[in-house]
């Protein structure tokens, strides 16, 4: 094995680190042991470790890269790293809020929302079991430069943060609605929701790679201009920026792969059409 890099090997470890605090405060807040801290102001501090987590992530393979230290025991201590982080803890924290919610003595909907949980978990190990599969060479292991441009399948950190994100909309929700059934239906929301970012994960749908298309050099302003607009939203929507952010990441490329799907298949019918249509060789040359 080649020569380790310490520093970002050691915060691809702070990655996985954020992710275990995250995990340990969703346990807690199932159970509060009482004092000043309630079970949303637990979850909302797991949510903001799972955001700790992404910072790191971002941080790990852009120092890696830029000191050419990149290698296949990076790769995948940066996977079990992002399993943790993105894969368990975001399910272990809407296990919490689920079983803090007014369903948590419903051992049915426990049961399915549990079940919805594991599907997540599950489509985001195959995801990054998928993913190191294709960026590393199978010839001498090393990392590859495959899907710079973009990722097929949903990216476990953009699932886990609109995950969380959905979490801390439940808990604003929850403190300005007056109405219980709005938490409620959103406390049911969030397993379904996780299930389908699960399928997401391990679906063959194209994600831009924010992170080369931000730090490439083909494009100066337009990244410093919606980092401009994102820090505007922030400072004026604090409680929605998440899940503005990242559901608009999501869902804006599912529906444009989808778009790009339909295109194709309509351009195949019309060659198929026109090569039905064509008359054969032998009455071109008549």
């Amino acid at each position: 094995m080649r020569r380790v890099n310490p520093l970002p090997t050691l915060m691809t470890l702070c990655n996985m680190f954020s992710g275990l605090w995250a995990i340990t405060l969703a346990m807690r807040s199932i159970h509060p042991e009482g004092g000043a801290l309630e079970a949303a102001d637990l979850q909302t501090y797991a949510a903001g470790a799972v955001f700790l987590a992404m910072v790191f992530d971002v941080l790990d393979g852009r120092v890696a890269r830029l000191t050419g230290m990149t290698s296949r025991f990076g790769a995948e201590l940066d996977s079990l790293s992002d399993m943790v982080s993105f894969g368990l803890a975001p399910a272990v924290l809407a296990n919490a809020v689920f079983r803090s919610s007014a369903w948590a003595g419903n051992v049915t909907l426990g049961r399915v929302s549990w079940v919805l949980l594991a599907l997540y978990a599950a489509g985001a190990a195959v995801r990054l079991a998928r993913y190191n599969v294709e960026a590393i060479s199978a010839e001498n292991g090393s990392v590859s430069s495959k899907g710079k441009e973009y990722f097929v399948g949903l990216p476990s950190p953009a699932a886990a943060g609109l995950a969380v994100s959905f979490v801390l909309l439940h808990h604003w929700v929850s403190h300005n609605a007056k109405d219980l059934w709005v938490e409620k239906f959103m406390a049911l929301a969030l397993p379904a929701l996780m299930a389908l970012l699960g399928w997401l994960m391990v679906s063959r749908v194209r994600y831009v790679h924010v992170g080369n298309w931000f730090f490439s050099g083909r494009r100066k302003l337009v990244p410093v201009m919606l980092i401009g607009a994102v820090l505007a939203l922030a400072a004026a929507l604090h409680e929605l920026i998440g899940i503005l952010v990242f559901g608009i990441y999501v869902l804006g490329f599912l529906a444009w792969d989808l778009g790009r799907s339909l295109a194709h298949a309509r351009a195949r019918r019309r060659l198929r059409r026109a090569g039905r249509a064509a008359p054969p060789p032998d009455a071109r040359l008549g």
